[in-house]
């Protein structure tokens, strides 16, 4: 049981649960014959890292004079919406349709861990040439009873081996 114990140790230290830290988002909208190319990079705020893996969506829709929010973005005023697909070091990719020039809304959404939601949303201007746009995803934290069930289901395998292995000694030394 002893072996297993830093095995154990490793597996829950392994990955994290939510976003421990901000992390800041860079958006290049990029204009092309009938689309706009989306490239975005997640770089954490705190550690300065590349996020990898992440499941990212970009949502445009017409910019409000309100405070720009995430739940503007829905119904008429939704514009278009492109889902990331990673590439190397911390660059997503993605394509939306062809925007006229005005004022929009870009909002980030990242659903990378199951029970949680990053959102960030800014108003930019897009007339027709390259244009950045940065946003912060905020810190977030996974609901309480999936922290529990994903110990539980990470525990459990190494539970029942425990008790397998530690039967098994017994029946060997009375057989031996």
């Amino acid at each position: 049981m002893r072996r297993l114990t830093p095995l154990l140790v490793a597996l829950l230290a392994s990955g994290s649960l939510a976003h421990s830290e901000t992390v800041a988002v860079t958006t290049s909208l990029t204009p092309m014959q009938n689309a706009v190319r989306v490239e975005a990079d997640l770089v954490g705020q705190t550690s300065g890292l590349p996020i990898r893996g992440a499941a990212v969506e970009v949502r445009v829709s017409r910019a409000t004079t309100g405070v720009p929010r995430a739940e503007a973005v829905a119904g008429a005023d939704l514009l278009g919406r492109a889902t990331l697909t990673a590439g190397e070091a911390g660059r997503y990719s993605g394509t939306l349709t062809l925007l006229p020039a005005g004022r929009y809304l870009l909002t980030v959404v990242d659903t990378t861990y199951r029970g949680e939601a990053a959102v960030a949303a800014r108003a930019f201007a897009f007339a027709g040439q390259p244009t950045r746009v940065t946003v912060v995803l905020p810190a977030t934290s996974t609901p309480g009873r999936y922290v529990v069930s994903a110990l539980l289901g990470l525990l459990a395998p190494l539970l029942v081996l425990g008790v397998i292995l530690a039967a098994r000694k017994p029946r060997q030394q009375r057989q031996g």
